[in-house]
């Protein structure tokens, strides 16, 4: 018998013809570093409204986490506008999450066979 390797990474392709192979368990183990990320911009503010300076670290922090989840300084510049608001990094952001959640439990249904 044969072994045949299976793709278990995922290609992300981008406008620009902008592809990252990405592997999913690498980028789900950064998963409490991310949502750090994330919250760390309005930790100490709960309950405020979102200032210009919030809003930047918001955006900074969340390309970042893009940038960690395609395992590249600098994807988020390759895929994103410099001056691309919060919700357009963050449609980016989920985007990967959705993908890489799906092939981890893809290949945790296949090793419970």
């Amino acid at each position: 018998m044969k072994f045949e390797p299976k793709k278990n990474t995922i290609d992300f392709e981008f406008p620009g013809d902008v592809v990252f192979t990405v592997d999913p368990m690498r980028a789900q183990s950064r998963a409490t570093e991310i949502q750090e990320l994330l919250q760390e911009p309005m930790k100490g503010r709960e309950g405020e409204l979102i200032d210009p300076e919030m809003l930047d670290k918001m955006c900074k922090n969340a390309r970042t986490c893009i940038d960690l989840l395609l395992n590249e300084g600098g994807a988020s510049e390759k895929i994103l506008d410099k001056n691309a608001g919060y919700y357009d990094i963050m449609d980016v952001y989920f985007f990967i999450m959705e993908h890489v959640n799906k092939k981890v439990a893809e290949k945790e249904a296949e090793r419970k066979k």
